[in-house]
């Protein structure tokens, strides 16, 4: 398990399914694409994020070329419209960081850890990248008189 760094912490199997939940906002016209992936992990990763983005450049080059199409640009995903986050989640191997302080539990980076949440998550930018539909984002401009404290008070 990721981050507790309890060298007496052991985890092995599978508890739950991991899930990765993206949201692809798309210009009808330009094309212009933002995706933002939510990650059953305990936080994004910068090496995730660097493979996931080589893996969609190259499956979207190959693709293209094969198919002769070029209505999705080989600069579709890059690191200026990919985010990748997580919902801060230890139930999730661990070895997928880059960083320390965040590997030394799992004694290293694990390349199982990260090619797996690579894996996951290209597939799930590809089916809803495939799935695209037309819709729209509601916003509102306002105040929130409801408070914290004032929530609590209704409750006791």
């Amino acid at each position: 398990m990721m981050g507790y760094t309890n060298d007496e912490q052991i985890a092995s199997g599978i508890h739950f399914w991991l899930r990765a939940r993206e949201f692809i906002v798309a210009e009808q016209r330009q094309g212009n694409r933002v995706v933002f992936v939510n990650l059953d992990a305990c936080m994004g990763s910068q090496i995730v994020t660097i493979k996931e983005l080589e893996r969609l450049k190259a499956r979207y080059i190959n693709r293209n070329l094969r198919r002769k199409v070029f209505h999705i640009r080989m600069e579709t995903f890059t690191q200026k419209n990919v985010a990748i986050s997580g919902i801060d989640t230890h139930a999730v191997p661990g070895g997928y960081l880059q960083y320390v302080v965040y590997i030394v539990t799992s004694l290293g980076s694990v390349r199982q850890s990260i090619y797996v949440l690579v894996d996951g998550i290209e597939k799930t930018i590809i089916q809803a990248e495939e799935n695209l539909l037309p819709g729209s984002f509601l916003v509102n401009k306002g105040k929130e008189f409801q408070s914290f404290y004032a929530l609590l008070l209704t409750i006791l």
